[in-house]
């Protein structure tokens, strides 16, 4: 199995390695989890905060960098990662809504991180898509709540089985991007080397 490791601002290819039989994914739409790597290279030019996808066209995970480790002795890199469905532990003003709750959510992870004036905040490779099945229902929050885009996820997917799922772009065999589609739920998965 083969790791490759992205710049997080710029999305460009910064390096890649092979994965030793030493591994734990876990792959949980609600709530992600570190997975463990061990990479057959030392030296990765990536860092905490950039992110990995596996290449292989049966596993469809995208991780955030949250900790590189080298072993000398071995010669290899432990590297964990944070799902790359985290990027939703950011904390938002919640406003009462009624009506199709894919939609709000849409609109929501939009104006977070694709339409926003912040550059640091805005992620310019990332896109969103949805079901365009009407999911309708109320959300009701006291005023001035601030709660994380997950924990709406979280209360989405408990209440109205709703999901969000990623996948990468690709343009002429390139990966240009990363697309959000949020959907109705599936169950998580676990992956263990023997």
């Amino acid at each position: 199995m083969e790791l490759i490791f992205f710049n997080r601002m710029t999305f460009e290819i910064v390096d890649f390695g092979f994965v030793d039989k030493d591994y734990q994914l876990i792959i949980d739409s609600v709530i992600p989890q570190k997975s463990t790597f061990s990479v057959n290279k030392k030296n990765i030019n990536a860092k905490v905060g950039d992110l990995l996808t596996i290449k292989d066209k049966k596993i469809n995970y995208i991780g955030i960098i949250c900790s590189l480790e080298e072993d000398e002795e071995k010669g290899i890199t432990k590297v964990q990662s944070n799902d790359f469905i985290s990027i939703l532990d950011i904390k938002v003003k919640m406003n009462n809504y009624s009506g199709n709750l894919s939609y709000f959510l849409f609109q929501l992870i939009n104006a977070t991180y694709i339409s926003n004036v912040d550059p640091y905040q805005r992620i310019k490779y990332l896109r969103i898509s949805r079901d365009y099945a009407n999911i309708s229902g109320s959300l009701t929050f006291e005023k001035d709540t601030i709660d994380s885009i997950s924990n709406l996820l979280n209360t989405l997917s408990k209440s109205y089985s709703i999901e969000i799922k990623y996948n990468l772009v690709y343009e002429n065999g390139s990966i240009i991007g990363i697309e959000l589609h949020i959907t109705t739920c599936t169950r998580g998965l676990i992956i263990k080397s023997i």
